[in-house]
Parts: C-alpha cells; sequence; structure tokens
C-alpha cells in the first residue's frame, strides 16, 4: 500500500505600506559585563572592545533593556573587527516582556572572522506579540579579540500575513486514521476572525467537523486540530488541502 503524503500550505500577503527604517538602538547604550573579567571590555570612539585574548573564560556582554514595538518587524546590525579568533560567536537578540520576562532569543551565530578588514553582522526578526523590550547579548569565547560598531534596529516593512499549516497523517487505512493540523502565523499581520477548513480527496471521509474558527493567531501564535479519517484515497498521490480564510485590518484575506 503507498504511504498517503501529505503536505504544507503557505500563504504569503504582503499588507501595509513601507517603513521609515527608524533605528532604535540607543544612541550611548548602557554595556553590562554579564561574565567574564571587566578589563577585557572597553568602550572605544564609535563603539566597543572585546579583547579576551589573555583570558581562558572569555566575556559576555549585554544592553541594558530599550523598548520595542510588539509585531514590529526588526533588522539588527553590527560591524566586527576581527582581532584573533576563527570560529563563529553568539551576538543574539533577546525579547522581553512589560515584567521583564525573557519571551524569547534570536540565537544567531556570527559568521567566520577572517582577515583584517571590518565585516557586516545582519539578521532580521519579528518581535513577539508581548514584547515590550529587547536586549543584545555578546558572547565572546577565551582567546579571542574583536572590535564592534554600528550598532542598528531598524523598523523595517512589515512582512505581511505568513500563514503556514501543516498536515500530519500516518498511514491511511481502510480503517480510521489520525490527521494532526498545526497552523501558524510566521508574519507580523494578526489574522482574525479566522476559519480553516480541510478538504479531503475522493475516497476519504469523516464523522467529524471539518471546519473551524480560528479566533485569532498573531505572529508565532498557533492553532492545533486533530481528526479522525477513514478510508484510502482514490488517487494514491493526492493532496490533502487545508483552506484559510479571515480578517487583517479588517479585509478579508
Amino acid at each position: 500500500m503507498k504511504r498517503f503524503f501529505t503536505i504544507g500550505l503557505g500563504l504569503l500577503l504582503l499588507l501595509g505600506g513601507f517603513a521609515s527604517a527608524k533605528d532604535i538602538f540607543p544612541k550611548d547604550p548602557h554595556w553590562v559585563v554579564v561574565r567574564g573579567d571587566d578589563a577585557v571590555f572597553k568602550k572605544t570612539d564609535n563603539g566597543l572592545r572585546l579583547d579576551a585574548r589573555k583570558s581562558l573564560h572569555g566575556v559576555m556582554i549585554r544592553t541594558s533593556d530599550f523598548k520595542v514595538e510588539a509585531g514590529k518587524n526588526y533588522r539588527f546590525e553590527a560591524s566586527v573587527l576581527r582581532l584573533l579568533g576563527e570560529m563563529p560567536f553568539p551576538m543574539n537578540l533577546q525579547w522581553i516582556a512589560a515584567n521583564g520576562k525573557v519571551l524569547s532569543e534570536e540565537y544567531n551565530l556570527m559568521g567566520r572572522l577572517v582577515g583584517k578588514d571590518w565585516e557586516p553582522y545582519v539578521f532580521e526578526a519579528i518581535a513577539p506579540e508581548k514584547a515590550a523590550g529587547a536586549r543584545v547579548f555578546i558572547d565572546l569565547p577565551g582567546g579571542w579579540g574583536a572590535e564592534f560598531k554600528d550598532f542598528k534596529l531598524l523598523e523595517i516593512n512589515p512582512v505581511g500575513l505568513r500563514v503556514a499549516a501543516d498536515l500530519y497523517a500516518d498511514q491511511a487505512q481502510a480503517g480510521e486514521w489520525p490527521l494532526i493540523v498545526r497552523i501558524e502565523n510566521r508574519g507580523d499581520a494578526v489574522l482574525k476572525s479566522a476559519e480553516a477548513e480541510i478538504i479531503l480527496p475522493e475516497g476519504v471521509s469523516s464523522k467529524e467537523d471539518l471546519s473551524f474558527p480560528i479566533e485569532q493567531l498573531a505572529y508565532e501564535g498557533v492553532a492545533h486540530r486533530e481528526l479522525k479519517l477513514s478510508g484510502l484515497p482514490e488517487n494514491p498521490e493526492a493532496d490533502l488541502v487545508c483552506k484559510i480564510t479571515g480578517l487583517v485590518d479588517g479585509r478579508p484575506v
């Protein structure tokens, strides 16, 4: 018997205008040494230097918290100059709730530092739903050294609605078999008053309601549903389909 495979549905809707690339990174950030010798850390005229070339344990520093807006799309930028060291090391963005609780972290490794030139470091991320602040961490291994400058956290163009529907099914059989539906919003537009409908191929049926409501789905929001199906598809290559409708900013999508 051929395995009845499933697919993931990607729905991409770009909405809204262009952001002004506003930089919200503090002009004179307050850095705190989290781990290591304070002497390893030094501010420079246009940035900072971490010189752990004589340190066994390296150094970790972070900024004090600065404000962000939940659901906004951001691009973090910095320039890095290698003093010593070859392997990647982390420079991360941590999202903070209004009560100071850590919500999540954008964990990113630097590329390999080579040569004697300043190198760009860039990544994009969406602030989670309850984010009110952020902080930047740099974790440099012992025996290494690097300089940093041109820190920016830019508000950039919204990515819009990005809804992914993943459908997980066991081997289809004449009797009953389970289907797990997982729907996630990976964009910065909020989906409201939505409905998901599972469309079955010929030969497959279910006694359950194949439509279910989703009240709201913000960035990283997830909706789950487990259904019981029965029967074999007449076409072994047939797809399960997940149809999603709803409102974004009052407009149907």
